[in-house]
């Protein structure tokens, strides 16, 4: 099939897994707020978390990626002025201004947004982006970010134990 899996039951607590490593990310090449990638994925994240447009325009017709609704408003400055939802775009490789039909690049987004009670909230979106008739489009959001294979992991100190309930 080529659905993903849905949720069976509601989230239930469990214990971590323990503190663990940090793992390096590869995505080298930073692309600026005119680079046409950047434009495809930032109106993207924007329509796609805020409801402000339609997605259409900027995925693949065989993404199958549809909006959510509106779970996230736009950040303004203190004077009103819209900022940005995406703040930061890097690549896993080059990205050319104008991509040959069918390529592909992974990119790693980072975004800022509101929350209804007004409270910034920081996420991390890996996409997948395809070349279609000369342009960028989102050809999907990927299930986790491209990893170093050549950096060294770093482990996380410990942190004291949980309070008890």
């Amino acid at each position: 099939s080529r659905f993903g899996p849905r949720a069976t039951g509601l989230p239930f607590q469990v214990s971590g897994p323990g503190p663990g490593a940090d793992l390096a990310v590869a995505y080298p090449s930073d692309l600026g707020p005119t680079d046409n990638a950047y434009e495809v994925v930032s109106g993207f994240l924007t329509a796609y978390l805020t409801g402000s447009g339609d997605i259409k325009p900027y995925v693949t017709t065989d993404s199958m990626l549809v909006g959510i609704g509106a779970p996230y408003l736009a950040r303004k400055d203190d004077k009103g002025n819209p900022l940005p939802v995406v703040t930061s775009v890097t690549a896993a490789g080059r990205v050319p201004a104008q991509p040959a039909e069918g390529q592909s690049v992974q990119v790693l987004a980072q975004v800022t947004a509101l929350t209804s009670q007004y409270a910034n909230v920081a996420m991390t979106y890996p996409l997948t982006l395809r070349g279609v008739g000369g342009h960028w489009s989102v050809a999907g959001i990927d299930r986790a970010p491209v990893l170093s294979s050549g950096d060294s992991i770093t482990p996380v100190a410990p942190m004291s134990a949980p309070p008890a309930n």
